[in-house]
């Protein structure tokens, strides 16, 4: 067997600490792509929890629409004896009688169909500055429409949306929103319902102008 000399002991000595340099930098160059992957993932995972959170939102503000255009047809055929006070609610726990309402999407009644999780709860409340507002009666013919809508999830948007019912002159017939000058409200003269308007007794109608 041939002698080794000095200098072949010497280089092998110098592969095997390259061998081991080179291991150390695939390490750290391994770690750190792992770093940036992991980075990368919680990225991503952000944007898309993002992403569904935004649409579970949107889901819930159409349930909210929803409700209030549900709520808005309920007064449109209750505006009994000019005033809403029969329908009123003390508390936004959900009105009676309103199509949809807090009734679970696919369940009997919902308005929404069973692949969608959402629903509305609509409630009926009289406005604070009504002068009857102590006393539970609707003397303004102005309520308040207080809808929940709910998304997936948690999500939840709330909506109030002050709404008047059309005031009912002496014969029983919904007052018209304006009159030309000289001529009753209808046309066909009526002039019963002057004293309902709010904010003062003159409205004023020019043809041809927005």
């Amino acid at each position: 067997m041939r002698n080794c000399p000095e200098k072949c002991v010497g280089s092998r000595s110098n592969a095997r600490g390259q061998r081991g340099s080179v291991m150390v930098i695939a390490m750290v160059t391994l770690s750190g792509l792992l770093a940036v992957a992991a980075l990368t993932l919680v990225k991503v995972k952000r944007g898309v929890n993002a992403s569904t959170q935004a649409r579970f939102q949107s889901m819930a503000l159409f349930a909210a629409e929803s409700g209030i255009a549900a709520g808005m047809d309920y007064l449109r055929a209750n505006n009994a004896s000019n005033n809403f006070t029969a329908i009123l609610n003390s508390t936004p726990t959900g009105a009676t009688g309103i199509a949809g309402n807090t009734i679970l999407s696919g369940q009997t009644g919902s308005l929404f169909s069973s692949d969608v999780e959402m629903s509305y709860t609509v409630s009926i409340l009289n406005n604070t500055d009504d002068p009857s507002f102590a006393t539970g009666v609707d003397s303004d013919n102005i309520v308040i429409l207080h809808v929940v809508g709910r998304g997936p999830g948690t999500s939840m948007v709330v909506l109030e949306v002050a709404t008047g019912g059309a005031p009912l002159g002496s014969d029983g017939r919904p007052c018209p929103g304006y009159a030309q000058g000289n001529i009753s409200e209808d046309g066909s003269g009526r002039n019963d319902c002057l004293g309902t308007i709010i904010s003062t007794d003159v409205q004023t109608y020019t043809p041809g102008t927005p």
